[in-house]
Order: C-alpha cells, then structure tokens, then sequence
C-alpha cells in the first residue's frame, strides 16, 4: 500500500492525489492500523469508509472513525464518510482538474470507480464515454499515448479514452 500511494504520489505531480480507502476486515484494520494510516498519509487528501467485515463485531474505538483520526493529515484533508453514495459527493468537493483520485482497499471499493468517473465527468460539464468530442470525460484531456491509450503499442485494445482526474487501481485483500 505504501508503494502504491508513493507511486500515486509521483504520478499526481503538481495535483493532489486523493485516495478513497475501505478498509478490509476488522482485525485487520485494528491489527494494522498504525501501518494503513502511516501509508494513507502518503495521500493530500484521504476520504475513509467503514471497515468491509461482514458478520464481524465492531468495537468500541475500532473501524473508519478510528482509521481516520489515526491518520496524520490535517483533519481538512481527511474525512470518514460511513455511507457509500456519499462518497461521490465528497471526492467531488475535494478534487479539481490535475488531480488525481484512487480507491484502494476492500473488494468493493473497485465497484466506485466507474461511479468516481462519471460524477467528475459530469461535473466538469462532460457526459463521460461517449462525448462526442475526443478530449476524454467531461474535457480532462485526450487520452495519452501510453500502452492503454489511443496510440498505444502493448497490443492491447486501445481505450477511447484515459480519465487524468480520476483513477482506479484493482485492490486486492491484504493478505
């Protein structure tokens, strides 16, 4: 994780790098807590879910609200937000142009991307894929000519277009 939101760190340049982050089990995130909010710290804005445990007990001090106070941001740059459709909302009054955003951490934090795209295309006046200019969602910008751009050379099916304001990495459980 740590790597990751270092790279991430690189690849925002001037921009912010905001990672959307869920944690994953429990006692996982009681667990490791000192180290997940040691590596969350990487970000400039981190905005944290409750903990992804079903059938788990929560205890007292345990889980995002604890996950988040841990967390050595300013607490203008870190915020829980326990209900999954507000996060949207949240990424988008925290995120401008050049930024770049990131989920990371339960399995179904990989189901916001789409839903992190299409708000920020929206609100950037665009209507996501589909635009009928070649600028990419909602203006951000063309699509790079990297392996999954639309001049790539990987031999990979190029993307009509590269998101630079949001991003998606596949997450994974820690194992």
């Amino acid at each position: 994780m740590t790597a990751a939101l270092e790279t991430l760190r690189d690849v925002a340049g001037d921009g912010q790098l905001i990672v959307v982050f869920q944690p994953y089990r429990m006692y996982r995130t009681r667990d490791f807590q000192a180290e997940i909010a040691t590596a969350l710290a990487i970000a400039d804005q981190a905005v944290i879910l409750e903990v992804f445990g079903p059938g788990e007990h929560r205890g007292p001090g345990e889980g995002g609200v604890a996950l988040t106070a841990a967390v050595d941001l300013a607490s203008r740059h870190k915020v829980f937000v326990p209900i999954w459709d507000d996060v949207p909302r949240e990424v988008l009054r925290r995120a401008r142009r050049g930024d770049v955003v990131v989920t990371m951490g339960a399995p179904p934090i990989s189901l916001m991307g789409d839903q992190l795209v299409s708000a920020l295309a929206e609100q950037a006046g665009g209507n996501g894929p589909g635009d009928d200019d070649d600028s990419g969602p909602g203006g951000f910008g063309p699509a790079d000519d990297g392996p999954n751009g639309t001049g790539g050379s990987s031999g990979e099916p190029a993307r009509p277009y590269a998101p630079r304001h949001a991003a998606e990495t596949p997450s994974e459980p820690i194992a």
